[in-house]
């Protein structure tokens, strides 16, 4: 792998691990505030929501891991799994459901798939 595209690679697997932290710290800490500031209503089993969460402390391990090794081919397959399969799941699952704050989740499963797009760009080789 060239040192510019890898250099682009670490950068951007560094940063969806700090999105996802990110996200998953703003529902944690700003729960309820952040589902009433969206008009959804928040869920009444704090232990579904925490498990929701889960994915969003436990990936950007993954991403982080990926972007500081030596070799980053070798985590291609379960990074662009994690962000292209999470958000296929999520956009899957939101169309067969129509939860309320449906724009919301495909919002997030979109941006999932953007993610995985440009890893995927990114991990291609010379």
């Amino acid at each position: 792998m060239q040192r510019e595209q890898h250099l682009a690679l670490r950068r951007s697997l560094i940063f969806g691990a700090i999105y996802d932290l990110a996200v998953g710290l703003t529902i944690l800490l700003w729960f309820p505030g952040l589902f009433l500031w969206l008009n959804l209503e928040p869920p009444e089993d704090r232990f579904l929501l925490y498990l929701s969460v889960l994915p969003l402390m436990v990936l950007p391990v993954l991403y982080w891991r990926a972007a500081t090794t030596r070799d980053a081919l070798r985590y291609r397959i379960p990074v662009l799994w994690a962000r292209g399969g999470g958000g296929a799941m999520i956009l899957a699952l939101t169309l067969w459901l129509k939860p309320e704050g449906t724009w919301v989740y495909l919002s997030i499963g979109a941006i999932d798939i953007g993610w995985a797009f440009l890893h995927a760009v990114l991990y291609r080789r010379p």
